[in-house]
């Protein structure tokens, strides 16, 4: 039988607050100046108290929000910068385009780390991870550090080394891009079209072309997610519905014998959505190698 995969609990979305600009009122008929009693400027003085201590706890919010945030992006802006770098080909070298990506010194901050995901034409440029807890990283950065931002993980069932029929990948759809933020944005064709290619960089140096086949709108209370297969058919079926649905049209064929890799993110497009991007996995080691050590200098 198929094998259902159960997502995680629901990915959480910063909402926005739009204030509608303020008309000045209209203005009424002179009248008589009361003075309030002594019970009306005690209601008084408490709605306004009331009214700064919204104010302020709004506020810090908004900073709470901000500081978050910056404090998600300077990590990973951080990590990429000490651990991960795509070198030009060096013919007297290797006709291969070199990957300088140091697992080891990943381990060293987090022994999760499974690997990496990189998109030159978008912002995802992040590690992978997977833990026994499989909510643990929707509110913790690959640091370990507390943080709604989160991190790219897969299910503690899955197989680490990305040799399962489908491999699931999770990160929050956040609305400054960051993170799988820009996945909903292959609801366009026009994007899909720009945006064919991820690449996805093994432990063990294998590194693989991600590209995306389908994208498709779901529901998080529908198990629309399957990893495993009973037979070959089942698996072309499972494959030819998210053709038949998708909100693209790829020229990319998948054969019975390719693994995929399925992106899942939340989606503003109803309550509890989800945005399935499903790419074909193809193996293409012979055009990079993956080294651990420093980019080297010219000429060195």
């Amino acid at each position: 039988m198929n094998k259902k995969a159960e997502l995680p609990e629901s990915i959480q979305d910063t909402q926005m607050i739009d204030i509608s600009d303020l008309k000045e009122p209209e203005k009424s008929p002179k009248t008589k100046k009361r003075k309030l009693s002594g019970t009306g400027v005690l209601v008084f003085s408490i709605l306004l108290v009331i009214a700064l201590g919204t104010a302020v706890y709004s506020g810090y919010c908004f900073w709470q929000i901000y500081a978050e945030r910056k404090q998600g992006t300077g990590a990973y802006d951080q990590l990429t910068e000490q651990v991960m770098t795509i070198g030009a080909d060096d013919a007297d070298v290797d006709t291969r385009t070199q990957i300088h990506l140091d697992f080891a010194a990943l381990e060293e901050i987090n022994p999760d780390v499974i690997g990496w995901l990189r998109q030159d034409t978008s912002v995802i440029n992040y590690p992978i991870v997977q833990n026994a807890d499989n909510d643990y990283y929707l509110n913790h950065l690959f640091t370990g550090e507390w943080n709604h931002m989160g991190c790219v993980f897969t299910l503690d069932s899955t197989a680490p080394d990305f040799t399962d029929t489908n491999t699931p990948l999770f990160a929050h759809g956040r609305k400054d891009g960051t993170m799988f933020g820009t996945l909903e944005k292959y609801e366009s064709q026009a994007y899909y079209d720009e945006h064919r290619e991820f690449l996805l960089i093994t432990k063990a140096g294998t590194v693989y072309l991600l590209e995306p086949f389908a994208g498709s709108i779901n529901d998080a209370k529908d198990q629309f997610l399957e990893t495993a297969f009973a037979s070959e058919d089942e698996y072309l079926a499972y494959l030819q519905h998210w053709f038949d649905n998708s909100t693209f049209v790829s020229d990319v064929v998948v054969y019975p014998t390719d693994r995929i890799v399925t992106m899942l993110t939340c989606s503003d497009d109803f309550a509890d959505a989800r945005y399935a991007l499903f790419c074909k996995m193809t193996d293409v080691s012979d055009r990079y190698i993956v080294t651990a050590g420093p980019e080297p200098s010219p000429g060195s």
